[in-house]
């Protein structure tokens, strides 16, 4: 029986939505509108001003007591070394553009417009945070054959500034509980014992405000069987006997049917048709699943009497055929289920 796992994976960064909440510094605002400010590497950031400065103010922007650009009208601009080609001032808002952002871009940016009369300069905080893009994630699950009542353990790996790790089980979060163990960073997720209402696919994402990816990994729980046996226990001579051997098994339990000690076939459903006294007796049902290795029986016992008084025949008769229609759904249904 091939053991079914599947995973596959997906990425959500040209489209994602800014829906973290940070602590972010933003004072003076004033001058500046309320951050903070979220980036990728590599992508670049405008720090609008709510106020534009007066023609004769000097313009500064500084960031980790470094003044990166000033602009001391009418013509006199000054970039620090670091940032010539990446920084760009709009002399008439005040606004500055920074381009080719990388990780150590984050931080407070402070815009200072001060004037040449001597009156106090104002100033405006605005904080940047700048992530790398999450991506090759993989959800890593257990290469082997599983098993109901063993474990199970996933690993979440991925590359990039990783804020937040979610686990999802057929579209519903997964919380933490006394089977479901995660790990204090939340990249790793126990399962133990597992359940055959386990199987199911796995989801985990690893996101940040500017990105997140996400990796779909299928897990099926192999389990049983469990078997009964559905018939009547009393039919009349000549009359057909229809027994049902039942199993929960996953992959589906091979049959075997035992009747008085005598092996009788392996078809879930037994049929002697004109019984005689002969037919009473013990039957046994045996399954046995071939990946889990188990094996389940059930016992029938069956008695065949002679013929019957006219009322007790209709009431056999009648339980015989209500048996039969309930056989035949369940046979039905069982042939569905396993195609």
């Amino acid at each position: 029986m091939k053991d079914v796992r599947d995973f596959h994976c997906f990425s959500d960064n040209e489209n994602y939505e800014n829906t973290f909440t940070f602590t972010g510094s933003t004072q003076g605002q004033d001058l500046v509108p309320p951050g903070p400010i979220y980036r990728a590497v590599g992508e670049k950031v405008l720090f609008i001003t709510i106020t534009s400065p007066q023609l004769s103010h000097i313009v500064t922007w500084n960031f980790m007591n470094k003044n990166i650009v000033t602009f001391n009208p009418p013509a006199t601009e000054m970039v620090d070394p670091e940032y010539i080609g990446r920084v760009s001032l709009n002399k008439t808002s005040g606004a500055l553009e920074l381009s080719n952002l990388i990780m150590a871009d984050s931080g407070v940016y402070t815009v200072t417009f001060t004037s040449t009369d001597s009156t106090s300069p104002q100033q405006g905080h605005i904080s940047l945070q700048v992530f790398e893009l999450v991506s090759d994630v993989a959800l890593i699950g257990p290469e082997y054959i599983l098993i109901e009542h063993n474990s199970a353990q996933f690993t979440c790996v991925g590359n990039g500034t990783v804020i937040t790790t979610e686990w999802m089980k057929d579209n519903q979060i997964l919380a933490p509980s006394t089977r479901f163990i995660f790990s204090a960073d939340n990249r790793t997720l126990l399962i133990n014992p597992i359940r055959r209402s386990d199987s199911g696919e796995y989801q985990c994402t690893l996101s940040n405000p500017v990105s997140s990816n996400t990796c779909n990994y299928r897990m099926t729980i192999n389990y049983g069987p469990n078997v009964w046996i559905m018939g009547t226990k009393v039919v009349e001579k000549d009359s057909d006997v229809l027994l049902l051997c039942s199993s929960a098994s996953r992959p589906a339990a091979t049959v075997t049917w035992t009747v008085n000690g005598m092996s009788a076939g392996h078809s879930p459903l037994y049929v002697a048709e004109s019984s005689n006294l002969s037919h009473s007796g013990e039957y046994i049902c045996t399954a046995w699943n071939n990946v889990t290795g188990l094996t389940a029986s059930a016992v029938h016992f069956l008695t065949v009497k002679g013929k019957l008084s006219p009322g007790a025949a209709a009431g056999i008769a009648a339980g015989v055929i209500v048996g039969v229609e309930v056989l035949i759904v369940i046979l039905y249904s069982l042939i569905t289920h396993f195609k």
